[in-house]
């Protein structure tokens, strides 16, 4: 089971880093010594560029560390994962620049970069608005995810929900049903109409869908369409971490199931 990540650890253990590495290097030059630039950034956050300059061995050397945050993702960052369009973030790195004196050692650079995101809650009153133009519509053209709408047979023009497919490891559907409008069989009828789309239209091998363990309704789903469970692990939610369940149908699977149903309606 993946466990959810401790930022503050992670941000710990990068300002240690960052003074173990100086001291080894001024520890090696054995005269430079390096001076803080300690800076801010005006959307939060800031760091520490640390810089040795003029030294015995190194003719300069940065170890700069920054920790920053901001209110929401850019969409290029949530192409891939549209459930955090609008989500805001944080961000620590540790970046190393060396430059000996010795003309024949070589420069030497690294980075280390931790990113983690807050799925919008509240939800932001622009939202879906986002989401749709800047996540599923690019999306949709690029051929990496497909989005319908749910609205009730007799009254069609009523939004009531959506689901969607994505080409994505361990997350190919999804779907949200308006809380008026959950318990009426809206989310099966949907979910086997996108699945049909998914093995058929679309020709893939395995469908594998995510789903919080305590969303039993969704559960059942799964289970009454012959998926099976394949692993469990900890998932990040509105409402925090959740233990989250992976569930799968094959194509094979799939196919035989629905002979067998078309089977049992002609008899």
């Amino acid at each position: 089971m993946s466990v959810a990540p401790d930022i503050d650890a992670v941000e710990t253990y990068l300002r240690g880093l960052q003074q173990r590495v100086c001291a080894a290097l001024e520890n090696a030059d054995g005269a430079g010594r390096f001076a803080n630039d300690l800076w801010e950034r005006a959307e939060g956050g800031g760091g520490n560029s640390r810089v040795l300059r003029e030294g015995a061995v190194f003719e300069q050397a940065g170890v700069g560390l920054s920790d920053v945050r901001g209110a929401t993702l850019p969409p290029s960052a949530t192409a891939h994962r549209p459930e955090l369009a609008g989500a805001s973030w944080r961000a620590i790195g540790l970046s190393l620049v060396v430059h000996p004196r010795n003309p024949y050692a070589p420069t030497m650079h690294c980075n280390v970069r931790f990113l983690v995101a807050d799925i919008p809650w509240p939800y932001p009153d622009d939202g879906a608005e986002r989401f749709v133009r800047e996540i599923a519509l690019p999306a949709m053209q690029a051929g990496r995810e497909w989005h319908w709408s749910i609205r009730p047979t007799k009254s069609a023009d009523q939004l009531v929900g959506v689901i969607s497919l994505m080409d994505k490891p361990d997350n190919n559907r999804g779907f949200w049903i308006d809380p008026d409008w959950q318990g009426q069989g809206l989310a099966s009828e949907a979910s086997a109409a996108v699945t049909r789309f998914w093995f058929e239209t679309l020709g893939r091998s395995v469908l594998r869908v995510p789903k919080a363990a305590t969303n039993t309704p969704s559960r059942r789903i799964s289970e009454r369409t012959g998926m099976r469970l394949v692993r469990t692990e900890e998932g990040q939610y509105v409402s925090g971490p959740h233990l989250t369940e992976i569930w799968e149908i094959t194509r094979g699977d799939w196919c035989a199931r629905s002979s067998e149903k078309a089977t049992q309606a002609r008899k």
